[in-house]
């Protein structure tokens, strides 16, 4: 928006309106353009106040890490809701919410690790296998020797005849040589142990189960930094509890295209995380994905004072996280017909952004990309917009395997790398690139 030099920036009325006569003209047009600067690095903060709003809402404790205990997934669902009817977008005749079921394993109650008397720290020190049960006992712990890893044959041996109702220890090394036994025993517990104990280099990354009902056997993931070669017993006391049909919802809301209404875009983030495990383990999803619902809010709040020519369709999407649920359920029953939708972008993890960003799907549609790719070039907002091929990691693949072209916005960035874990908190965000991603999406699509 620009003002004429007769006019006045709104908050500065008084200054520059009022008393025209008492200041040249050349001074009262440098003034005018230094306050039209302070007006607009002004709006710029409060859109960033805006994202930081909705992160924090939805990290917040009271949103149980937006998964399946504590209804986190429903309050975050209601919280995009009323983001959508304050912003003032359309809903369906059958209002904002598209709701379906899935099956889904949790964690709401007791998360009771103990290792030879050691404590353990769920979400710092282990992670329940998605797919565990409800178990309550204490049990022995072995760990095949150097003479039992040497071989195939020895290590099929030794599970037949040593890992029964017991815990098995396996590392990483183990893993990797063994792969196709150990991959057997994660799968089918064919040795019919009590569970597994996997010792993990790398940090902890957690997941969600869904699917069939939880196995009759338990896998904890441990941080290696937690093992001590000593444990010999564990006892343990973990809840768990399987729901077959959880209701969840994807939340749409829309503005109506100008001249082109029966034209769509879509802009898609899914809001869905892990949720908690046990009552103190909860997993906030700033990065993922909190930071791609703010994004998604942030255009639908520009677009919203600058009406489009075409329908602008937001999409907040559950259960990306068990399998690309809730993407996968709108393909299957949209509410705009596929064939109306020109192109969908899915916003997922976009709170870096300090080498750029990357674009999947960039081979198939070349022109989406090179258009990115040019407007970026024109107003230097991020370092760079780097191509990538296929990849069905998020929300855009359902859309591009029913024929919808659909690309995948992703940041990129070393100074965050919190993944799955409790450590993806709104606090420690950078959100480094995320206005300049933001103007370069809106600038993109302003020329569609």
């Amino acid at each position: 928006m620009t003002y004429p030099l007769n006019c006045c920036v709104p908050m500065w009325q008084d200054v520059i309106c009022k008393y025209p006569v008492l200041m040249p003209v050349n001074v009262r047009l440098k003034l005018t353009l230094f306050l039209l600067l302070f007006w607009a690095v002004s709006l710029r903060a409060q859109d960033l106040s805006f994202a930081r709003q909705v992160i924090d809402s939805l990290c917040a404790p009271e949103m149980a890490g937006r998964g399946y205990v504590n209804d986190g997934s429903g309050k975050a669902a209601s919280f995009v809701e009323n983001q959508f009817k304050q912003l003032g977008l359309s809903a369906s005749p059958d209002g904002y919410h598209q709701y379906f079921t899935l099956p889904v394993n949790t964690f709401p109650g007791k998360m009771h690790v103990v290792a030879d008397g050691n404590v353990l720290n769920p979400g710092k020190d282990y992670l329940m296998g998605a797919a565990s049960s409800s178990v309550n006992g204490t049990f022995k712990m072995v760990t095949p020797g150097a003479r039992a890893l040497s071989s195939e044959q020895r290590l099929l041996r030794y599970v037949k005849r040593k890992t029964g109702g017991k815990f098995v220890v396996l590392d990483e090394k183990t893993l990797k040589i063994h792969k196709k036994i150990t991959d057997s025993l994660l799968q089918t517990n064919f040795g019919r142990a009590a569970g597994y104990m996997v010792l993990r280099d790398k940090p902890l990354v957690w997941s969600i189960a869904s699917g069939a009902e939880p196995l009759d056997f338990k896998v904890i993931d441990l941080n290696h930094h937690a093992w001590e070669n000593s444990f010999k017993n564990l006892e343990i006391d973990v809840q768990s509890k399987f729901f077959p049909k959880y209701r969840v919802s994807n939340v749409i809301g829309y503005l109506p295209g100008s001249r082109f209404p029966d034209s769509v875009i879509v802009i898609g983030a899914h809001y869905d995380h892990l949720g908690m495990m046990g009552s103190d383990a909860c997993f906030p999803g700033a990065n993922d994905n909190a930071s791609g619902v703010a994004m998604m809010l942030g255009l639908a709040k520009h677009f919203v004072t600058s009406p489009p020519e075409y329908t602008l369709v937001f999409m907040a999407f559950a259960g990306e996280e068990m399998g690309l649920k809730g993407s996968s359920w709108y393909t299957i029953h949209p509410l705009f017909p596929l064939e109306q939708i020109k192109l969908m972008i899915n916003l997922d993890m976009v709170g870096t952004g300090s080498e750029g960003i990357t674009v999947v799907n960039s081979n198939h549609y070349a022109e989406v990309y090179n258009r990115l790719v040019r407007i970026n070039a024109d107003n230097e907002y991020i370092l760079k917009v780097a191509p990538r091929g296929e990849s069905c990691n998020s929300d855009h693949c359902p859309f591009f395997m029913a024929g919808v072209p659909a690309i995948f916005i992703y940041s990129l960035g070393k100074e965050y790398t919190e993944y799955h874990n409790i450590n993806d908190k709104a606090a420690s965000l950078p959100l480094s690139e995320f206005e300049d991603i933001t103007r370069l999406l809106i600038d993109f699509l302003n020329g569609f």
